[in-house]
């Protein structure tokens, strides 16, 4: 049942990024030209996000694709991290993706935390 839920919900936030723009097909350094700041920091500022959006207009899409790509792993996504930029900046991840996106994120990112692995052995408490 956890395997199934923790593939449930990394199946879901790949799809999540591919709703947007497919990442491969995507010029990364191109994007970043545009937008003038690095994707990791596009939803830090106000100001960054709202220059991309006006930089990229129909594009913005693409950088948001590549920017939640960022967070995959090799074995799911980082969301830990992920719930980190959505704590310290929400507000902005509300503005430009909406409250039912950033909903459905802190849904994927709970799952994720209730199917992480614990380790196991003797020595773990």
């Amino acid at each position: 049942m956890i395997d199934e839920l923790r593939s449930l919900s990394t199946t879901q936030f790949v799809m999540l990024v591919f709703e947007f723009s497919d990442p491969e097909d995507i010029n990364k350094t191109q994007i970043e030209e545009r937008i003038k700041c690095p994707l990791v920091e596009l939803f830090d500022k106000q100001r960054n996000a709202d220059r991309a959006k006006r930089a990229l207009k129909s594009d913005f899409d693409k950088a948001v694709s590549l920017y939640f790509n960022s967070y995959q792993t090799s074995t799911g996504f980082a969301f830990d991290k992920l719930d980190e930029k959505l704590d310290e900046h929400g507000p902005i991840f509300i503005r430009h993706l909406g409250k039912d996106l950033v909903r459905y994120l802190r849904l994927l990112i709970s799952i994720a935390r209730l199917t992480k692995e614990k380790p196991k052995g003797l020595l773990v408490a």
